[in-house]
Parts: structure tokens; sequence; C-alpha cells
């Protein structure tokens, strides 16, 4: 009696897409967390009271005019 083995066939294609998933996994990793900077950024600014001045304040209030415009 002969015995079969089994046998998958795995097509270039999938060996393709296979190994680009793994760079893009590699990619994705090696990017940097630009936000936790940001937001480290943005906690100083706000113990050092930046965002106290009044230039700013104005600054933030014609930015939130521009964004949701007059609704008179």
């Amino acid at each position: 009696m002969m015995k079969k083995n089994d046998s998958v066939d795995i097509s270039k294609e999938t060996r393709i897409l296979e190994q680009t998933i793994t760079k893009l996994k590699t990619l994705v990793g090696e990017i940097p967390d630009v936000r936790s900077e940001k937001m480290e950024e943005i906690k100083t600014k706000i113990k050092d009271g930046f965002y106290d001045k009044p230039e700013v304040v104005l600054q933030v209030a014609e930015k939130i005019i521009d964004v949701f415009g007059d609704k008179k």
C-alpha cells in the first residue's frame, strides 16, 4: 500500500504579499512616535504659562472663530 503525502503549494503572489506585509510591519515599527513628543512640548508650554498669554488666547479665539464662523 502506497502512502500519499499531503502538500501545500503557496503561490508566488502569496509569497510576495507575505514579504510585503513583513516589510510594512518593520517600517511601521520604525516610525517615531511624534505625538508623544508633541504632547511633551504642550505639557511644558502649559507648565510655563505659554497659553495664558493674552496674545495666545487671542490667536486661539481667532482660530475658533475661523473654524466655526460667526453664527449671528
